[in-house]
């Protein structure tokens, strides 16, 4: 039956995608848009670590396109990110939007509004996402930007094609903006924050999405090595989550060891202000690992899943450890003491 469902769900959506895209228009390779004066960039999926990956492409238009007015389609769950960098952001929620389409005339009447110029769907690179094509669409943008990928044709007047795999993430997303002449040159994803006060301690973070968690079992031998070495704080997202790092604290005192905090909940400003000041950061491939070395702070990042290159941590210092079972706690302790020491493990 699940199978059965999800071949309906498919063919519903090449159909829809057949109705609702445009015939075929230029490519990369024809005559570069026109400078925007009003430019839309969606990017609605719920995942704090993606928008980080957007900010390269997001500079690059500010620093390209000064006297343009830029504004973000992104989750309502994490809009602080990009408001606190200075972008206008319009928040959506996604799910909600799925599960009510009476609302979407509303929506889009409100974004047509807005008088958008230029649509940038930084979406998916890999993979067609019809609603990104779906908003930058409904925005009426004479220009539509986007990827080379999947079901893409007709939907923009601009898809840039050629991406590698092999490439970062933030780079991919960053080449959107190549279909202008004098593009800015790539720079990895930067955030700022007003206060950096060194805080002398690790941090580590206990959450990721299904196959990319560190396994609990593990946890604690790591937590109780890195308590040995110093003063660690325990960040968490849900409430899962925090009942593992009040656990693991736990399980540290129990040992003996009193040098384990769990941290309080936190906002987006709360988190890059907290991240900001750790010495390092140990932590699976997730949301918080993008935020860290963002912002600077060495990452130790634990991948159960070979496509670091693509995602991994960019920040001087970070280093990436891979096992699809979760690097042994011994050997991540060991790279701590030698990111520590400023020497490459």
């Amino acid at each position: 039956m699940a199978r059965a469902l999800k071949r309906i769900e498919r063919a519903s959506r090449r159909l829809l995608t057949r109705l609702l895209r445009g015939p075929s228009q230029r490519s990369e390779s024809d005559a570069p848009p026109p400078e925007p004066s009003s430019i839309l960039v969606t990017r609605p999926d719920s995942r704090l670590g993606n928008l980080v990956l957007t900010l390269p492409l997001l500079e690059g238009l500010r620093s390209r396109f000064p006297e343009a007015r830029l504004t973000l389609l992104a989750s309502d769950r994490f809009a602080e990110l990009p408001a606190l960098m200075g972008f206008d952001v319009i928040p959506v929620d996604k799910a909600r939007m799925a599960s009510h389409p009476w609302l979407f005339p509303g929506f889009a009447r409100k974004l047509r509004k807005r008088g958008f110029d230029c649509a940038i769907d930084a979406s998916h690179p890999f993979a067609f996402s019809l609603s990104g094509a779906l908003v930058s669409r409904l925005a009426g943008a004479r220009t539509r930007i986007g990827f080379a990928s999947g079901d893409y044709e007709g939907w923009y007047t601009h898809a840039v094609p050629g991406l590698s795999k092999s490439d970062h993430e933030s780079r991919t997303i960053h080449r959107l903006g190549s279909v202008w002449p004098r593009w800015p040159a790539y720079s990895p994803p930067l955030l700022r924050t007003p206060g950096r006060s060194r805080c002398r301690c690790m941090g580590v973070h206990v959450g990721a999405s299904r196959g990319k968690v560190y396994p609990p079992d593990r946890f604690s031998r790591l937590v109780a090595g890195l308590a040995g070495i110093g003063r660690v704080i325990l960040f968490w997202g849900s409430e899962g989550e925090r009942n593992l790092a009040v656990r693991l604290a736990a399980d540290a005192a129990a040992s003996g060891l009193q040098t384990v905090t769990v941290s309080d909940p936190l906002s987006i400003a709360g988190l890059l202000d907290s991240f900001a000041g750790l010495d390092l950061l140990v932590t699976a491939d997730n949301g918080p690992m993008h935020v860290a070395y963002a912002l600077g702070t060495p990452v130790i990042a634990l991948f159960r899943v070979q496509n670091h290159d693509r995602f991994g941590p960019l920040s001087e210092g970070s280093v990436v450890l891979y096992d699809p079972d979760g690097p042994d706690p011994e050997r991540v302790i060991l790279a701590v003491k030698a990111v520590q020491a400023g020497i490459r493990p």
